[in-house]
């Protein structure tokens, strides 16, 4: 039963509004009451109570429903594609590349994702990331707030950078448990890169992170293949101290050896203990190669080494893998250490059975022996009893190394003595000399046998210290040899203090230093000289070479400092060359080279504050003999080329002395000149492939055992630019190649690159076989020359390449006389020029011009690596000899897989006019005599591309032949003629089937081309 309400407070009576009310009329008796005169307020404490109970309301909602609606608002946002794109393109230093999918949804797919931290120093990437059937679960329990089950997470590459050592040891965590539960049933990466380690490929397994409510980390099915090795397993670790850890995994050879064994881990975190065992196959010897391990790690304590035990038996590392040297290692290790305040005991025998060159990726140690001990009141000193190197290989001795040293907080450090080492036995391509003397190597910044480096200023840099004092003797010359080293290598790079060599009256010193610049470049800075200096005993070879008959001596000094830029791929030396930054000077004194006198210098200035065209310069010079030859340049490596000046000068009046230098390179002797003189101007300007040039050229009485040549001159001109002038002239006389001469040569081309004319003649000293000279009435002579005139215009493409159209205005071949002066040619040849001006071609004599054409019309295309890829020819006509005309249609070559330049398509038509049979016949001297007016025409069809078909028939045309016989006319009464011949499936291997109609009694042959046929004879 409900309680009576309390009687409404009377201060709330005036709130109620008049729509609330019913529509009364008031007393007509009452005056109306002011609106702006209310009646006073009255706050009561339940009024204030009530207002002070709203405003915690409205608080309450501000402090928990806004973050709840951004929350909302995320949720919303990860769970739709576009949403996703937006959201993770706000996300510092993540870089997400094609996203696809929602994040929190059932698939989702990236073509890569990259993450960066720790000032860009360290980074992850991910490439072809992609997860499907993912399910998403909420605040499972206190610490974790999601998890995820995935049917499949794929990357194509995994890389992960690590950054910069920080030189200090790693830290336990407090726990290893994550607020993420996650469980991968099928995992797989392609490629796995970590820093500069060899790559893991083809990792699968399933994956399960915050496993037995987030108590342990699991990976189940695990497999993967690193080099040589196949590897698979399981592995498990607790999430809590200690994190007790368990692991087992097989492991096979996937190459030539048939490697197997087992690798087990177990313990804490740590103190985690190891065991390896390896097996492979035995060998003829019947040893059977192994390797049984046992380690401790120590990963979070200074000297993470606690004890390795470790067996070895004809153990060959390259069959682990291909970065390894080839072995046959017997022997063993023990290492010892319990921490900061015991001793650490080392013992090391190794014996290399398989000892070898270093060049034939042997190791050339044949015994290596440590045995080193630290003292209980000095824990932080170890002291190196003794390190022993036998070098060499099974076969011989190249000597030996016997060390002591300590090891302490700052380092390594060794000192030693080097007996009786031959260095060409360690590396073929080392010198041949015996060498002894002290060796001091140290290894500083490394961890001292506690594992704790001394902290300085430097403490994260490590180097290693080179020196040496040795003498003996070049073993082939017995010279008097001392060598002296000192350098120290570091992560900046390495620098040779001191580097100097004597032998005999030679000597030879410098200094350098080379170290990493930016983005791959190399800074290199070295001064030294050279005196007197033999290479013949330094370089090693085979002893009856050529070269090391001549005699050698080179003087030179040198001061650099340049900024080698990193090779590009594609790049040309020139372009590497024009990319250079820094100075360089040079200079080569009074020396011989194969006996030949010879000197120079090379400077090399930058100046970036210079002027555009004068920011680098170059300027080179080398005399051979009489000999000179020198190259300058000027202008921006940083340009765009529009600076650049070159200028090439050669006076050599006796190239003949360059012969002296064909012991250096005898697979080439051949080629180099026994005679002649050549004189050249040439400078450029711009830069590949825009590129101006102009200059002159002049060879005279040049001749070697491969070729020869009389007299070449050459003059051009051009900027570079297509629409700019172009001018080039060049003769060549008495020129041959082996077997094949040049009696001349002369071109001319003028215009520009877009609209130019040229014109050409040629003699050769090749005439037609006598049959064929006799059968086309050609007049006697010394060879063949040919003219030909054109104009043409070009058009460039950007990546290079381009078309060219033209048209040969004249083409004409002939009979040449033997005239070694080619007449002028015509500036403006027409298509009767030959009968109006006897004088613009002369022949052997009349009737030598057995091919005249005129107005042939034709375009040339070339790829972008200027290859020829497709000509086309008009139809057109050409008169030939003996009153022969030929009309063709259109002709066409392509060449569509630049790959196969050997199989073009080609496709031509031709048709000979009808031509008067007798006067041919009678020319053939067949002991008749033929006349009558019979005249024969013929068709020809050739097509090759991956075949060769081939189609020529013969037909009457009209007239009657006849033959003179005893002073008697007789007709032959030929009404008809028709002969063909079909070639067709003719291979490239030189094979056809030939076939005849009407067909001989030989038809349907098949037919082999002959390749010592001879079509032309020498004249």
């Amino acid at each position: 039963m409900s309680e009576p309400s309390a009687p409404e407070p009377a201060h709330h009576a005036p709130s109620r509004t008049a729509a609330d009310a019913p529509a009364q009329p008031a007393p007509p008796s009452e005056p109306p009451r002011s609106a702006a005169a209310p009646p006073p307020l009255r706050w009561t404490p339940a009024a204030r109570a009530g207002l002070l109970l709203q405003a915690w309301q409205l608080a309450l909602v501000a402090v928990l429903g806004l973050p709840l609606a951004g929350l909302l608002a995320v949720w919303a946002v990860l769970h739709s594609e576009r949403g996703t794109a937006w959201l993770l393109a706000g996300v510092p230093n993540l870089q997400v590349t094609a996203p696809r999918g929602a994040l929190l949804g059932t698939d989702f797919a990236a073509q890569k994702l990259s993450l960066r931290w720790d000032q860009g120093r360290q980074w992850l990437e991910i490439e072809g990331l992609q997860w499907t059937g993912a399910q998403w679960r909420w605040w499972l329990r206190s610490g974790t707030w999601v998890g995820v089950q995935a049917d499949r997470l794929e990357a194509r590459r995994v890389t992960l950078h690590t950054g910069p050592a920080s030189g200090k040891p790693a830290v336990l965590p407090g726990s290893l448990a994550l607020p993420l539960e996650a469980r991968i049933e099928q995992l797989r990466v392609e490629h796995l890169v970590i820093d500069q380690l060899p790559a893991w490929h083809h990792i699968t397994g399933r994956w399960a992170l915050g496993a037995q409510q987030g108590a342990v980390h699991r990976v189940e099915q695990l497999a993967f293949q690193w080099e040589e090795l196949l590897v698979s397993g399981e592995a498990s670790i607790n999430t809590r101290s200690p994190f007790t850890g368990q692991g087992r995994w097989a492991v096979k050879g996937t190459g030539a050896v048939a490697w197997e064994g087992d690798l087990a881990a177990s313990g804490p975190l740590q103190a985690l203990d190891l065991q390896a065992r390896l097996r492979a196959p035995a060998l003829p010897s019947g040893l059977k190669p192994s390797l049984d391990a046992t380690v401790q790690l120590k990963p979070f304590e200074p000297w993470p080494l606690g004890t390795l035990n470790l067996t070895l038996q004809a153990l060959d590392l390259a069959q682990l893998s291909r970065r390894l040297p080839a072995t046959r290692l017997t022997g063993r290790a023990s290492i010892k250490s319990q921490g900061l305040t015991q001793p650490v005991q080392a013992d090391i025998l190794l014996d290399n059975a398989a000892a070898g060159a270093w060049g034939e990726a042997r190791l050339p140690i044949r015994r290596a022996r440590l045995e080193l001990r630290s003292r209980l009141d000095a824990p932080s000193t170890a002291e190196i009893l003794h390190l022993d190197l036998d070098l060499g290989s099974a076969q011989r001795n190249a000597g030996l190394w016997r060390s002591t040293g300590s090891w302490t907080e700052t380092g390594l450090r060794l000192q030693g003595v080097a007996t009786d080492i031959r260095p060409q036995w360690l590396d073929a391509r080392a010198p041949g000399m015996v060498l002894s003397g002290p060796v001091q190597l140290g290894l500083l910044g490394m961890p001292g046998p506690q594992g704790v480096a001394r902290r300085t200023a430097d403490a994260d840099t490590w180097s290693v210290e080179l020196r040496g004092n040795l003498s003996g003797s070049l073993e082939a010359f017995g010279q008097r040899t001392t060598l002296t080293l000192d350098s120290v290598f570091t992560p900046q790079g390495l620098q040779v203090r001191t580097l100097q060599a004597q032998a005999g009256s030679a000597s030879a010193e410098l200094s350098a230093t080379v170290s990493p610049g930016a983005e791959g470049a190399w800074q290199v800075r070295s001064e030294g000289r050279i005196n007197d200096f033999d290479p013949v005993p330094w370089v090693p070879g085979d002893a009856a070479a050529p070269w090391r008959k001549g005699q050698d001596r080179l003087n030179s000094q040198w001061a650099l400092e340049v900024l080698l830029p990193p090779w590009r791929t594609g790049a040309s030396a020139v372009q590497w060359l024009q990319t250079l930054r820094g100075s360089a000077q040079v200079d080569i004194g009074a020396s011989r080279i194969a006996g030949l006198a010879a000197s120079g210098r090379l400077r090399l200035e930058q100046a970036p504050e210079a002027a555009a065209a004068s920011r680098s310069q170059l300027m080179a010079e080398l005399r051979l003999g009489r000999n000179e030859f020198s190259l300058s340049g000027r202008g921006d490596p940083a340009g765009d080329g529009e600076q650049d000046r070159w200028q090439l000068q050669v006076a050599a009046p006796a190239l003949g002395e360059l012969n002296a230098l064909s012991t250096l390179m005898p697979e080439g002797a051949a080629w180099w000149p026994e005679a002649g003189r050549a004189d050249a101007r040439i400078s450029a300007s711009g830069r590949w492939p825009a590129v101006g040039t102009q200059g002159q050229l002049t060879i005279e009485g040049l001749r070697s055992r491969a070729y020869a040549l009389g007299r070449a001159e050459a003059r051009w001109q051009w900027t570079g630019r297509e629409a700019d002038p172009l001018e080039l002239r060049g003769d060549v006389r008495n020129a041959s190649l082996g077997p094949n001469r040049l009696a001349y040569l002369r071109g001319e081309v003028r215009g520009t690159l877009r609209q130019h004319s040229a014109s050409i003649d040629v003699a050769l000293p090749l005439l037609a076989p006598e049959a064929l000279t006799r059968v086309l009435a050609l007049p006697a002579g010394s060879g063949t020359q040919a003219r030909l005139n054109l104009e043409g215009a070009w058009s460039g493409q950007t990546g290079g390449g381009g078309r060219w159209n033209g048209t040969v205005k004249r083409l004409e071949a002939g009979v040449w006389s033997g005239l070694t002066d080619p007449p002028a040619a015509p500036a403006a040849p027409s298509p009767n020029a030959t009968a109006a001006n006897p004088s613009a071609w002369n022949p052997a004599a009349p009737g030598g011009t057995w091919l005249d054409a005129a107005d042939l019309r034709g375009e040339l295309r070339f790829d972008d690596a200027w290859r020829l890829r497709s000509l086309r020819l008009d139809g057109g006509q050409a008169a030939l000899a003996a009153g022969l005309r030929l009309k063709w249609d259109e002709a066409r070559y392509e060449l569509r897989d630049p790959t196969r330049a050997d199989r073009p398509d080609f496709q031509w038509q031709a048709d000979v006019l009808p031509f008067a049979l007798a006067p041919w016949l009678q020319r053939a001297q067949t002991g008749l005599q033929w006349t009558g007016d019979l005249r024969l025409s013929a068709r020809m069809a050739v097509r090759a591309a991956e075949r060769f078909e081939a189609e020529v028939s013969l037909k009457r045309h009209d007239g009657e032949l006849q033959v003179v016989e005893a002073g008697q006319v007789q007709a032959l009464g030929l009404n008809t003629v028709d002969l063909s011949l079909t070639a067709r499936e003719c291979h490239r291997a030189g094979v056809c089937r030939a076939k005849w109609c009407p067909p001989p009694a030989w038809a349907d042959a098949s037919v082999r081309r002959n390749s010592r046929a001879t079509w032309w004879r020498s004249g």
